[in-house]
């Protein structure tokens, strides 16, 4: 079966490393405050500054190194989730597509979880992480059943 929104199997290696980069970039972000000297004035349609003023669709100055970490998480982790496999065939697509699936319902439950059990600013940081866990879940699910299958098919010659 012919996959035609798959990227050539070369990008899973470029996405992983690039994953490992960006997370690195993500966790000095997150968890030292740190500006990475990204400091531009940027478009928004809106903005609640520290001050407390508010900016609809104007300009204001904000540190980009957060979005920037962001951005290569997203592409990093959509090149290494949907690249293709060397021996792309019916049966890993349908590997895929269960994991995808498992990985949506697993991500819904959590964030079920996290509505009834998280407040304020720990709820927000949750939001965060959760535009990347569907991936990141779906990457190690699929993964798993397939490291899982090549081992069944290797035991059984």
């Amino acid at each position: 079966m012919e996959t035609r929104f798959l990227f050539p199997n070369k990008f899973k290696k470029i996405g992983l490393l690039s994953t490992v980069f960006s997370l690195l970039l993500f966790s000095v972000v997150l968890l030292f405050d740190e500006e990475l000297l990204l400091k531009f004035p940027v478009f928004t349609i809106w903005s609640l500054g520290n001050s407390g003023n508010s900016t609809l669709f104007g300009f204001v100055e904000h540190d980009l190194s957060g979005t920037v970490s962001g951005i290569l998480i997203i592409l990093s982790l959509t090149l290494t989730a949907f690249s293709r496999e060397k021996n792309e065939d019916e049966y890993i697509t349908k590997l895929r597509l269960e994991s995808l699936i498992w990985s949506v319902y697993l991500n819904i439950i959590f964030l079920l979880f996290c509505l009834f059990f998280f407040y304020g600013w720990p709820f927000a940081l949750i939001l965060v992480f959760n535009l990347y866990s569907i991936l990141f879940i779906f990457i190690l699910r699929f993964n798993f059943v397939l490291y899982k299958s090549k081992r069944l098919k290797v035991n059984e010659k």
